[in-house]
């Protein structure tokens, strides 16, 4: 084996080595009452693997999905939440919002059905053209339960992040300490938002 092989093999050992500690801390999170935590972390773990394997797409969400899909071991992810097919659609440009109410209406209901993907497309191919269900393929993964779990970590990771964003917007115009803004006790003064 070259030293360009060896240098490589060391790499994606280092690599895996790390990805198998980051593992056993979610366990110790989960197993010390953190569950939620370790749930959010191990989104974002999934999310770190699933850029470097779907690398050069830079579509995060959909390599997230196509991820969690193809390496995740759990084939429940793989199918289609008609709901949240109606959602991800309708929250999208005009084009997409028609085809989320002809969704919403192929199917009508349990809400928390979920269903093969081949199964959508055949109920969903009697409420569209075949141009529209053409157009409407390489979208699916909007549709299934990765995306359900993608979308909870974005929101979250959104929300963590604008909460951050607030604090340091208030610390860098004198409304409050760095302290303060983090929630720890803080014993000088803080001077008054003018």
């Amino acid at each position: 084996m070259g030293d360009n092989q060896k240098a490589k093999r060391s790499v994606i050992t280092s690599f895996f080595d790390d990805a198998e500690a980051r593992v056993a801390f979610l366990d110790e999170l989960a197993d010390t009452g953190h569950e939620p935590e370790a749930m959010t972390l191990c989104l974002v773990y999934i999310d770190r693997f699933a850029q470097s394997l779907c690398w050069p797409s830079a579509s995060t969400g959909r390599n997230f999905v196509d991820a969690l899909i193809q390496f995740g071991g759990e084939p429940l992810m793989a199918l289609a939440h008609p709901l949240q097919a109606a959602r991800a659609f309708g929250a999208m440009k005009t084009p997409w919002k028609a085809l989320a109410e002809r969704i919403a209406g192929a199917f009508p209901g349990p809400s928390h059905e979920v269903v093969p993907i081949p199964t959508f497309e055949q109920a969903l191919a009697e409420h569209v053209t075949t141009a529209e269900l053409a157009q409407l393929k390489p979208e699916l993964w909007r549709a299934t339960i990765a995306n359900v779990a993608y979308q909870h970590f974005g929101t979250r990771r959104f929300m963590a992040s604008a909460l951050v964003e607030e604090s340091f917007s208030r610390r860098r115009h004198g409304m409050v300490s760095p302290y303060q803004s983090w929630g720890l006790p803080y014993l000088g003064t803080v001077p008054e938002a003018s």
